[in-house]
Formats: C-alpha cells, structure tokens, sequence
C-alpha cells in the first residue's frame, strides 16, 4: 500500500473527534486527547487547541510522505486549508474516528517518525484509548462476565 497526506475528511473526522469524544462517558479518550492537545498547545495563546493540534498533525503526516518519497511538500498548512479540515460533525461515530486515527497513524509511519516524533505515540495512545471505550460502552461488555 502506498502512502498518502490524508485527505480534509480524514482530518475533519479527528478534529470532529476530538471534541466530541472529549467527554466523561469516554473517559480513556478523553485523557489521551488531552495530553495530545497538551503536546502541541500554548495555553492563553492557541484560541482553538484542536485547530493547532489538527495543524500538528498534518505536518507530521506531510514530514513522512516526504522522507518515504524524498520529496519537499511544505509542511505548514494554510489557514484556508485548516479551515476546510476543522469542520465539525457532531453526529461522528467512534468507529469513524477511530478508523480515521488509524489511518492517519498508519501515513505517518514513514522515515524516522515513529521514533523521533513526540505525537506518533500519542495517536497511537488515542487509538487505543477510543477502541477501549467503544468496547467498555458496548451492552455485550456490559453483559460479558467478569473472570
């Protein structure tokens, strides 16, 4: 499979994720987008903290395609592009928002950004913070016994 900047839907599923499952109810996704949005934030200065981490993101998804294919896209985003990418969908499933994380951490496994890069343990984190809580909200867990 060939790797790919991720396209403004995949991104505006994270985005729309972020806030939308930045809730009690899904209280290990929770944690994790919070220390993603610590990661990547300045307190006071960032008016809206998934917007920087959306634009985080994007330069590290950009940075891997060019190390896989020795190329030089720029890896700033426009506020015209960021803008097309932080449109909210409240009605997004996690099952969308996790698929979508996934995909973007599987683009920005290339080069050395799995080991040098602050935010691909985090999306990894995120993942599986979202999977945990779609089990932990499912009936069938809720019905499954313990031991």
């Amino acid at each position: 499979m060939s790797a790919f900047i991720c396209n403004n839907q995949t991104y505006a599923n994270i985005y729309s994720g972020m806030q939308v499952f930045y809730h009690p109810s899904y209280s290990n996704t929770q944690r994790a987008i919070g220390e993603l949005l610590d990661s990547v934030s300045t307190p006071f200065l960032d008016i809206d903290h998934h917007a920087t981490a959306l634009a985080a993101l994007y330069a590290v998804n950009v940075e891997a395609i060019n190390l896989r294919y020795n190329e030089n896209n720029p890896t700033a985003i426009t506020n015209e592009e960021l803008k097309e990418m932080c449109h909210l969908q409240p009605a997004l499933s996690p099952y969308q928002f996790v698929k979508s994380l996934e995909c973007l951490h599987y683009q920005m496994c290339e080069g050395n950004i799995p080991e040098t890069s602050k935010l691909y343990p985090l999306i990894g984190k995120l993942i599986s913070a979202v999977c945990t809580d779609i089990a932990h909200t499912s009936k069938l867990y809720s019905e499954a016994k313990w031991g």
